[in-house]
């Protein structure tokens, strides 16, 4: 009986796949995400994070890199479209897209209802 059991935890050992560290992209305060690299996360490491960070008048930077926690960051300063938004995820690469900011997203969904009601008010439902 102990020989099987011996067996079996052998078996299992050979048949279970060892899991791999994350991968994410990392980078340091670069404008586009193609400037990004593809980096191997250390097993400590849970999640991939990206960094976007605006000011009036000049480029959005962006940062990534892996991190064993997620960083929560969302700053902005009223009137000035200054700030900075961190965002996190937890698949390999999945930080891959380039920053999207709260206003734009915000400015779409305002678009995109109002082109709804005036197709509306023309088709006449």
């Amino acid at each position: 009986m102990k020989s099987l059991a011996v067996v079996l935890l052998v078996a299992a050992t050979l048949c279970v796949e060892r899991a791999s560290s994350l991968s994410c992209y990392r980078c340091e305060n670069v404008k586009f995400h193609q400037n990004c690299t593809q980096h191997r996360c250390s097993d400590m490491d849970q999640y991939c994070v990206s960094l976007y960070s605006e000011s009036p008048g000049k480029d959005t930077f962006i940062s990534k890199w892996c991190s064993a926690v997620c960083p929560t960051v969302y700053t902005e300063i009223k009137g000035a479209k200054t700030g900075f938004k961190s965002a996190c995820c937890k698949t390999d690469y999945c930080n891959s897209g380039g920053p999207s900011s709260v206003k734009t997203s915000y400015a779409l969904m305002a678009t995109a209802a109002l082109a709804s009601f005036f197709c509306i008010l023309r088709t006449g439902f």
